[in-house]
């Protein structure tokens, strides 16, 4: 069990998630940290303070909905598919 708790650390300190979407593109590790955030010229065109705000968390909740999901499908058969 400790070896495989060891593996799993080690694929998730190399994970990376990187999802785009409106000019935003935002990369996640394995260990669901925000590794960075970059904005295109075109996105901080014409945009209100609010708008920004909003489509960064909608980027940043879009990334983690993706990493959790990608967590599920690589460890399940460490889990024994107990849902975790």
């Amino acid at each position: 069990m400790k070896k495989k708790a060891e593996e799993m650390k080690a694929k998730l300190a190399h994970m990376k998630v990187v999802k785009e979407n409106l000019g935003v593109t935002v990369t996640l590790t394995g260990l669901n940290k925000v590794e960075s955030i970059k904005l295109s010229d075109d996105f901080l065109a014409n945009k209100t303070k609010n708008e920004i705000e909003e489509i960064i968390t909608l980027v940043v909740n879009s990334a983690q909905d993706e990493l959790s999901n990608q967590l599920k499908s690589e460890f399940s058969d460490i889990t024994g598919g107990l849902g975790m």
